[in-house]
């Protein structure tokens, strides 16, 4: 199994979005995800059904945004959102763990949900 993968460009609404690791270099554990975004740029508030989200902050603030509270969180911090819990962010660049990995999620035999 590979166990390194390319760091992929993506562009995501208007964030840059770099895969780290994936499902297939993970086993289908996780997804790890590096986001650079324009400072106040948000993503509508929505919901992963099927997957923990993690935000780890590497530079500039990070704010989540949830059902009757935010949280703004400083380089060298970190958030957990379990799944089913619907969140919004505005950052400028942070990390993002989804667990378990989409490629799992996505399996016809996956028991994730």
């Amino acid at each position: 199994m590979p166990t390194v993968t390319a760091n992929r460009p993506l562009w995501f609404i208007d964030n840059l979005a770099r895969v780290l690791a994936d499902g297939e270099t993970t086993a289908g554990a996780l997804d790890l995800v590096e986001v650079a975004a324009r400072g106040g740029d948000m993503p509508p508030l929505h919901v992963h059904h099927d997957a923990d989200e993690t935000f780890y902050v590497l530079e500039g603030e990070v704010s989540l945004h949830l059902p009757g509270r935010s949280v703004t969180l400083g380089a060298g911090e970190s958030f957990f959102a379990p799944r089913a819990c619907r969140t919004s962010t505005a950052s400028s660049r942070s990390g993002r763990a989804c667990s378990p990995s989409a490629r799992r999620r996505a399996s016809p035999t996956s028991s994730a949900t």
